[in-house]
């Protein structure tokens, strides 16, 4: 075990909310930005209760963490019964963070409805560790971890898929002279993240896992460079222009060579029924996960797009691995 507490960082939102929803199209340009899904459709901020499924995973598979701070828009999950009623001899603490903690100093900005604006203040948290876990609520540890998964000997583990910089820059000339603009695609967010930290080609996109940090890389990084912070935490809804804060962090730690990027074999995904996938789609994607005693991580977002029966099967799978009750 290493002699250093580790947190975990979970941003929540409950799309639910129709004062919420209110709120972002006031902000909006009279909805424009709400009819895309990568920018601020509902399907974005869809809540189907994972919350207390990612909080449970993490008290369960990884009981040394210190805190669990969950970053909110001033709404509270109604999870402390079931936690208490799940697991009533934690040792880790549950605190509620509201986006007025992390904007400290930059309330001007506020509100955002955008997950790159908010994860730029993660670092931000008070008293949060300077290890920490990052998770999206739909992320899910499904086997016991130990800290070295994830900082281990003096490195950050980084789990990667290889990615290719030239072939994403290639993909983007050809969308801006076909389609005249970009999407706010991911892989790009994490392209310019590279690119910030000076690494040009040598980048690996992360993938729906929990993420390891350090808040003093980015403490250093802006505080030499406040302008690249607020410029990214700025933007209301997801912009073509921000980078991925995980992959700055990831960066910088490269170019000091303290991350260790491990290929994510162990990764394992519950996500986004389609129409023309298969009836047996879940019992397929449960049967792979069977196979591969290695894997460690599940993501299960957008279930709500699958058919009742299915979003029954696969949160019956997830509260069976969790061994919790409702």
């Amino acid at each position: 075990m290493p002699n250093f507490s580790i947190d975990a960082v979970v941003t929540w939102v409950d799309g639910n909310d129709p004062e919420l929803k209110a709120r972002r199209y006031q902000y909006s340009q009279n909805g424009k930005e709400m009819q895309y899904e990568l920018i601020a459709s509902d399907i974005r901020y869809a809540d189907d209760g994972e919350i207390k499924y990612c909080v449970a995973s993490l008290l369960k598979f990884a009981p040394w963490l210190r805190k669990i701070f969950i970053l909110t828009d001033g709404q509270t999950p109604n999870i402390q019964e079931f936690i208490d009623k799940n697991f009533p001899n934690r040792t880790t603490q549950i605190e509620i963070v509201d986006h007025k903690d992390t904007f400290c100093g930059y309330e001007h900005l506020l509100p955002v409805f955008n997950s790159r604006s908010i994860e730029t203040s993660v670092w931000r948290i008070p008293d949060l560790s300077e290890h920490y876990l990052y998770l999206n609520d739909d992320f899910m540890i499904v086997r016991n971890v130990s800290p070295e998964d994830f900082f281990r000997n003096g490195r950050m583990v980084e789990y990667v898929h290889s990615c290719s910089a030239a072939k994403l820059r290639r993909k983007l000339f050809f969308q801006k002279l076909f389609a005249g603009t970009v999407m706010p695609d991911w892989r790009y967010a994490m392209m310019k993240a590279a690119n910030l930290a000076g690494i040009r080609n040598g980048f690996c996109h992360l993938e729906h896992t929990p993420m390891a940090q350090c808040k003093s890389l980015f403490e250093e990084y802006y505080t030499s460079q406040p302008e690249v912070m607020e410029e990214n935490m700025s933007y209301k809804f997801r912009d073509f222009h921000q980078y991925n804060p995980q992959q700055l962090n990831y960066m910088l730690a490269k170019k000091r060579g303290i991350v260790e990027e491990v290929p994510v074999k162990s990764f394992f995904m519950l996500a986004q029924p389609k129409p023309w996938r298969s009836k047996d789609y879940f019992e397929k994607k449960l049967a792979s996960f069977s196979q591969k005693p290695e894997a460690c991580f599940c993501c299960f977002n957008n279930l709500h797009r699958g058919t009742p029966q299915e979003r029954e099967k696969a949160l019956d799978w997830i509260a069976k691995r969790l061994e919790i009750k409702e």
